[in-house]
């Protein structure tokens, strides 16, 4: 008996992990701009682009991780009832 729907969670599980890589790698670029930077308007702008691009891809891995998560906890509740 082959489960169709395992596949899908392990997208699931696949595209958090690629939002949370590229998150943090957001998140680095933005440290790294800020501290080469030399004025505060350069700053904002590193900020601005990736610390929130980066917390956004953070959030929404962790939505996408948690949804796969319970989508895989209910079809398992399903096949033992």
């Amino acid at each position: 008996m082959t489960d169709t729907n395992r596949p899908a969670a392990d997208r699931g599980r696949l595209l958090s992990a690629a939002l949370a890589v590229a998150g943090v790698v957001l998140l680095f670029g933005a440290v790294l701009g800020t501290a080469g930077a030399t004025f505060l308007v350069q700053d904002l702008a590193y900020l601005g682009t990736g610390g929130i691009g980066g917390l956004a891809c953070l959030a929404v891995a962790g939505a996408v991780y948690v949804s796969s998560r319970s989508s895989r906890r209910c079809e398992d509740l399903d096949r033992l009832l």
